[in-house]
């Protein structure tokens, strides 16, 4: 196989990874990313002149793989360990949880990541089609536009928007179809005053809430605001899933109020559904799919796994694969 140019479809963290490990063996790498900032469910935002983490809060050191890993971007000063305070929703203290965050924001690990010469990213592009070339892959986006020829294509987006880009591929396909991912709400608040409870992280069972996060306890922030960020279930999530915006941010703020003692109405929030929040997996025998008569390759926490470990798994697997089926007189 001649590699020296991949594209890759999706900007979170599985493709992040990826498209790092590929540029540190010298393949030229194109990033395409539908949305302004990259990360995908690391995702942050702007609540005044706070930033919170958006989708995930923290990352888990769930496998001992990725612990190395979490570890060693700590060690380049990439993330924080953070021995967060945990209770209930009773406000039962429970052990204390080692988690991983940002420099002030999870997406700034996969813009890092992405700090390459040999990566180009490429924003607010969502890329609908994939079409043989004479060279390879050609890529279009949503307005037809041509996006490029590469040598081989990864998809590294959540199962529904991987489905429609693999059409070439009709096993593959029939696998993203299987998949459905979990709807989930969240809202970010700003509180006017400090909560008075001595915990940065809320869990266990309420009809509404999976959980609730000090977000401006967390390491290295310079929040000027009490920030908590809250997720409803995924249960109520679906439920609610086409429900006024605003009447969803007052359900979890009263939520959060009931729990805390917290005076509802907080000073700013920004409510988000999260259409592909996590998902289930299809726990097949390999973290990644990979097709190179067809040029196209796929990664992703849906494969096997859960979670962020899979979607690390998956992109190190698939490096590992193209590199290795890569002749060294193509790699620069």
């Amino acid at each position: 196989m001649s590699v020296t140019h991949v594209a890759v479809i999706g900007a979170g963290l599985a493709g992040c990874i990826l498209a790092r490990k590929l540029a540190e063996s010298g393949i030229n790498i194109s990033v395409f990313e539908k949305s302004r900032g990259t990360g995908g469910r690391l995702a942050s935002t702007r609540l005044g002149s706070d930033t919170a983490d958006l989708g995930s809060v923290a990352l888990t050191p769930d496998t001992t793989e990725f612990s190395d890993w979490l570890e060693a971007q700590q060690n380049q000063g990439q993330l924080h360990l953070w021995p967060a305070k945990k209770a209930d929703f009773e406000l039962n203290a429970l052990p204390d949880a080692l988690l991983y965050t940002g420099n002030n924001r999870l997406s700034a690990l996969t813009r890092e990541l992405l700090n390459h010469d040999n990566i180009q990213l490429n924003n607010q592009i969502r890329i609908t089609q994939i079409e043989p070339a004479m060279s390879g892959k050609l890529l279009r986006d949503e307005q037809n536009n041509p996006q490029g020829e590469f040598d081989h294509v990864v998809i590294a987006t959540p199962a529904p928007q991987a489905t429609p880009l693999l059409e070439t591929i009709p096993a593959y396909q029939a696998l993203s179809r299987q998949v459905t991912p979990e709807v989930r709400w969240v809202n970010v608040i700003a509180l006017p005053e400090p909560a008075d409870i001595p915990y940065d992280w809320l869990e266990g069972h309420h009809t509404i809430l999976e959980k609730a996060v000090r977000e401006s306890h967390k390491p290295e922030r310079s929040s000027h605001s009490e920030i908590w960020v809250l997720h409803a279930t995924p249960e109520w999530s679906q439920r609610h899933m086409d429900s006024d915006q605003a009447w969803v941010a007052d359900q979890l703020q009263e939520a959060f109020s009931s729990v805390t003692g917290q005076p509802a109405g907080p000073e700013l929030n920004r409510c988000h559904r999260w259409l592909y929040s996590t998902n289930q997996s299809l726990n097949l025998d390999q973290y990644s799919l990979y097709a190179p008569d067809q040029g196209i390759s796929v990664c992703g926490d849906w494969l096997k796994g859960h979670g962020f470990s899979a979607s690390w798994h998956s992109a190190m697997e698939l490096s590992q694969q193209l590199i290795k089926d890569i002749p060294a007189e193509d790699i620069t």
